[in-house]
Order: C-alpha cells, then sequence, then structure tokens
C-alpha cells in the first residue's frame, strides 16, 4: 500500500494496557525520537481519558441504579403510609379505649376515643400522659406491676382496672394489654 513508516503506541493507564493506536506513513522516517515521546505521552492521555469514560460511565449506570432504588423505596412508604393512615383511621373510628406504650408506660398513641375518656384534646401531645393521670392509684400500680410485665413475658394480659376521667370519677373496664415486640426485638 506504500507505507513506509509505523508507529505502534500502546493505550495506557497506570500498569493497565488499554490498546494500540497504530500510526502509519508514507514517508521514510516520518517519526523521530522527539515524535516517538510525544506519540508515548499520547498513548497515555487517551488511556486517561478512555479510564474516565469508563468511570464516567459506570457512574452513570449506578446512578440509575440507585435512583430506581430509591423510586423503588419511596413508593414501598408511600404504600406503608397510606395503610398506616386506613389502620389509624379505622382505630380512630372504634368506640373501645385504643392507646399504644412503651413497657415503662409512657403514651405514643391514644384514639379519639381514648382522648375524650381522660380528657385529653385533639392537639394536645399523648407523650405526656402517664398512667398516674388515666388510671386510679391501684388500677396504675396492677397494670404497671402485673399487667405490662405478663404481656412482655406471655404476649397479652387482661384484668379488671379503671380509667379516671378528668372529673376523678372512676370508670371499672376489662384492660387488655398486647405486647408487640420491636423489629430489633
Amino acid at each position: 500500500w506504500g507505507f513506509k513508516a509505523h508507529a505502534s503506541v500502546p493505550i495506557w493507564m497506570g500498569d493497565e494496557v488499554l490498546g494500540v493506536l497504530n500510526l502509519v506513513g508514507s514517508d521514510q522516517g516520518l517519526f523521530d525520537e522527539e515524535d516517538k515521546e510525544s506519540l508515548y505521552t499520547v498513548g497515555n492521555q487517551l488511556g486517561v481519558a478512555l479510564g474516565r469514560a469508563r468511570v464516567h460511565e459506570g457512574l452513570e449506570r449506578l446512578v440509575a441504579e440507585r435512583t430506581a432504588s430509591l423510586a423503588a423505596e419511596v413508593e414501598q412508604r408511600k404504600l406503608a403510609q397510606a395503610e398506616q393512615a386506613r389502620l389509624v383511621a379505622i382505630l380512630d373510628a372504634t368506640p373501645d379505649f385504643v392507646a399504644t406504650a412503651t413497657p415503662e408506660g409512657r403514651t405514643l398513641y391514644l384514639n379519639s376515643s381514648a382522648r375524650y375518656l381522660i380528657g385529653l384534646g385533639e392537639g394536645e401531645d399523648p407523650s405526656a400522659v402517664e398512667i398516674s393521670r388515666t388510671h386510679p392509684e391501684w388500677a396504675g400500680r396492677k397494670v404497671l406491676e402485673e399487667g405490662i410485665p405478663q404481656a412482655i413475658r406471655r404476649g397479652s394480659w387482661s384484668g379488671e382496672t379503671a380509667y379516671l376521667r378528668p372529673d376523678g370519677t372512676e370508670i371499672p373496664v376489662l384492660e387488655v394489654i398486647l405486647a408487640h415486640k420491636r423489629g430489633d426485638g
């Protein structure tokens, strides 16, 4: 084909050879020592550019995967929140006293009936409610010393107790305590 000059330049990045750049020319002695050094540098620069392109492509793929994962997680959370809102609406609609509390007796949630019974307004924080405020002394002691520990051991407890109305009136009830384990046991 009439080619008289040929140069093979490694395309490399670090210690890794990514490929070879072949240059040919029709004139004899086309590449001198200075050209060879320049071509060697060009091979290195091409290698770095290819390496960056690979990294960029990999990052784009990781971003796309993470974005899809986050979108799926957001959708799962929306579904869980909708289900939780549905269950809370059911609990709020029941005429029974329904509450959740820590094992120490700190209130986390009170449904509408429970709020009405103990005189807690809709906007008031249920975490301020203590068993000593919602039960007569004897019933509070029974719940804390017998009911909650047994529910934790066996999963449930039921017993005759009483709630206190804001005016001090005792309302006898059959109280049921169900223990639910958190994810950490």
